[in-house]
C-alpha cells in the first residue's frame, strides 16, 4: 500500500485523542455529573481510545468514548440541556441574520456563509454583549476556499438537493440556506433519528423549522457523521440520485470525503481538518469534491 493510499484510509490522528477526551470531560461538567463519576467516565474513555486504530474515522470512535456518560445521568439524552440551550440561542439570533441575508446582493451566497458560521454564532450568543458586531466580523471573513461558482452552475439544472445536517443550533441557520436553495429545486434535509452527541436529530430539525423549506428524513447514521454503507435505504437512494449534495460540518467531511460529487460546507476548526482541506484553521469553506 502506498503512502498516498494509506493517507486516504487513516483518518484518526493522534491529536484527535485529547480532543475527544476534552469533549467527554466538558459534557460531564456541563450536565452536572459528580467529580468522582467523571473520573470513572474518563477512565472508560481512555480505555476506548486505546482501540483508536480499529476505526476509520473520529466520528466512529466518538460513540465509544461518550457511551459511559449516559450511565451517570438520569437524562435519556446527555446532550439534551446543551442542545436546548443552543437551539434557543440560535432562534433568538435568527431574525437578525435573516434580515442581513434578505438585504444582501447575493442572498444565496450570504445564506450559505451564515450556515457555515452558524456553529460559532449559537455558542457565542450568551457570552457576547455585542453579537451584531461579532456577526459583521464573521461575515467579513467570507469563504477561504470557495467553490460557489460551481454550485451556482449546478443549481441551474438541479431538480433535487440533499442537504446533510450537522449540529443543533447551527441547524437554525441552515434554514437560511435552505430557504434560498428551495427556490431552485426540491430540498431534502438528512439527519439522524437517534441521539449522537449534539448533532441535530429529526426532532430538532423540526424544532429548527427546517420543514418550511425541506423534507426531513433520517440518514440512519448512528455516528457524528455519515457513513454511507451503514445508512438506510431511503437515504441511499437519495444520495445516489440527488443532483446536488451539500454536507455540513467536520464530522460529515471526515466520513464523506471518500465520496464524490459533494459540496462540503464547514468551518475548519482544527489544524488537521484545515490541512486536509488545504485551507486555514478557523476559516469558512465551501469546497466541491468531484
Amino acid at each position: 500500500m502506498t503512502k498516498k493510499e494509506l493517507g486516504k484510509i487513516m483518518k484518526i490522528y493522534l491529536e484527535c485523542i485529547p480532543c475527544m477526551l476534552n469533549q467527554a470531560l466538558r459534557v460531564s461538567e456541563e450536565i452536572g455529573i459528580k467529580e468522582q463519576d467523571q473520573k470513572i467516565i474518563m477512565q472508560k474513555a481512555l480505555l476506548a481510545l486505546t482501540k483508536f486504530d480499529e476505526f476509520d474515522s473520529s466520528p466512529q470512535i466518538s460513540n465509544s468514548v461518550m457511551a459511559s456518560i449516559k450511565d451517570y445521568t438520569d437524562l435519556e439524552d446527555p446532550y439534551s440541556t446543551i442542545k436546548s440551550k443552543d437551539l434557543q440561542a440560535a432562534l433568538n439570533l435568527y431574525p437578525t441574520c435573516k434580515e442581513i441575508v434578505d438585504n444582501s446582493d447575493d442572498k444565496l451566497k450570504a445564506a450559505l456563509l451564515f450556515a457555515a458560521i452558524g456553529n460559532s454564532l449559537d455558542a457565542a450568543v450568551a457570552i457576547n454583549p455585542d453579537i451584531e458586531a461579532m456577526i459583521e466580523d464573521e461575515i467579513s471573513k467570507g469563504f477561504t476556499r470557495n467553490d460557489y461558482d460551481i454550485l451556482k452552475e449546478k443549481l441551474k439544472t438541479a431538480k433535487t438537493i440533499l442537504y446533510i445536517g450537522d449540529n443543533v443550533g447551527e441547524s437554525v441557520f441552515d434554514t437560511l440556506a435552505l430557504e434560498q436553495l428551495s427556490k431552485n429545486a426540491k430540498c431534502y434535509f438528512a439527519t439522524r433519528d437517534c441521539n449522537v452527541i449534539n448533532d441535530v436529530t429529526v426532532e430538532y430539525a423540526y424544532k429548527s423549522n427546517i420543514d418550511k423549506y425541506a423534507s426531513i428524513l433520517s440518514s440512519g447514521s448512528h455516528y457524528a457523521g455519515t457513513i454511507v454503507k451503514e445508512c438506510n435505504q431511503e437515504f441511499l437512494e437519495l444520495f445516489k440520485s440527488a443532483d446536488v449534495i451539500i454536507a455540513k460540518g467536520q464530522g460529515n467531511f471526515e466520513t464523506l470525503d471518500i465520496e464524490s460529487n459533494i459540496f462540503f460546507l464547514l468551518k475548519a476548526k482544527c489544524r488537521l481538518i484545515a490541512k486536509r482541506l488545504d485551507t486555514n484553521i478557523q476559516s469558512y469553506n465551501l469546497v466541491y469534491k468531484k
